[in-house]
């Protein structure tokens, strides 16, 4: 009973010592789970930590490639205003040479017109020339025929051999008579003959002039050559060289750079002696005339006439070459 007591004694003294210490081991606990739990909240720190440097370190990326950004667009930006002004620029440069272009086009068919102009009052001239030769050498047959009829007439009215003198006297009478017809004869197709072919036979054949000519002309004494040439065709207008010099004296011109003027003798050759193998010859020269004249479409045109005219010719090849060239 006694020990009983005791040990109640005992346990009841403990108790607080006992409720104490449990209170210290719950305490601890607590301690400990709230060093957990700090622990736990560092190591979030941390890591949010890290995560914010390296959230930072992408910010200021972001911002330098911003930057860059921004100065590539400002020079952008710089660059399309300076192509803006330079086509501006390039535009009214190409205006004022557009302006430029149509007035010189302007001048090329002014120029071109009075080259009509003056080609149809050529032709013309030429015209009326050739009708007066015309109707003077009808002329001329018509008086050479009435003196050979009336010399006829003399010698078929002349009187018989008189008696007395015999068949001889009469033979001589009818031999003069026949002579008389024959030099009336002769007197009139002297005179029925041109007075270019009298030139002729008073100057020579004209070779030694057109040589000369040709001479000067390989000498590129351009001037005096056109001036020999011209003096053969004004002493044999119909000499077998005529269309061969009227050609030479296209190019005396046309190495001048005389090409308006070039044109028109050449034309001449075409005109007159288009049977001639200077007649395409000619028509080429006239198209490259155009051509250096800048007046491509009329260029174009005398080629094509070339080929379609003279589609055999030595020239025919040439013509064709220059043609493509000008529809590039």
């Amino acid at each position: 009973m006694k020990k009983k007591f005791l040990a109640h004694a005992l346990l009841i003294g403990l108790s607080p010592l006992l409720v104490h210490c449990a209170v210290q081991d719950e305490e601890v606990n607590g301690i400990n789970l709230r060093m957990r739990t700090m622990d736990a909240r560092i190591i979030e720190l941390e890591h949010a930590l890290k995560n914010q440097d390296e959230l930072s370190n992408t910010l200021d990326q972001m911002n330098n490639r911003i930057v860059r950004l921004e100065s590539r667009l400002d020079e952008r930006t710089q660059s399309n205003r300076r192509t803006q002004e330079a086509n501006k620029e390039r535009d009214t440069a190409t205006s004022g040479r557009l302006d430029a272009l149509d007035g010189q086009i302007k001048d090329i068919n002014s120029r071109l017109t009075q080259l009509n102009d003056q080609l149809t009052q050529n032709t013309k001239d030429m015209q009326a020339l050739t009708t007066a030769r015309a109707e003077s050498a009808a002329k001329a047959a018509e008086a050479a025929r009435e003196k050979a009829e009336k010399a006829e007439k003399v010698a078929n009215e002349a009187p018989e051999a008189t008696p007395g003198k015999g068949k001889k006297n009469g033979k001589v009478e009818k031999t003069k008579a026949g002579s008389k017809k024959e030099n009336d004869a002769k007197a009139d197709k002297e005179d029925a003959s041109p007075k270019a072919d009298k030139a002729e036979k008073a100057t020579g054949s004209g070779k030694e002039i057109y040589e000369k000519g040709v001479s000067l002309f390989k000498a590129k004494k351009y001037k005096v050559a056109y001036n020999t040439f011209s003096d053969y065709l004004n002493k044999h207008p119909k000499g077998d060289m005529a269309a061969n010099a009227r050609f030479w004296l296209g190019d005396c011109l046309y190495q001048q750079k005389e090409y308006e003027l070039a044109i028109l003798e050449y034309q001449k050759v075409i005109a007159h002696f288009g049977d001639s193998p200077k007649a395409p010859a000619a028509l080429l020269k006239q198209a490259m005339a155009f051509e250096a004249l800048k007046e491509r479409d009329t260029a174009k045109i005398v080629y094509q006439k070339v080929l379609d005219d003279y589609p055999k010719s030595d020239q025919a090849a040439t013509a064709e070459k220059k043609l493509k060239a000008l529809k590039k």
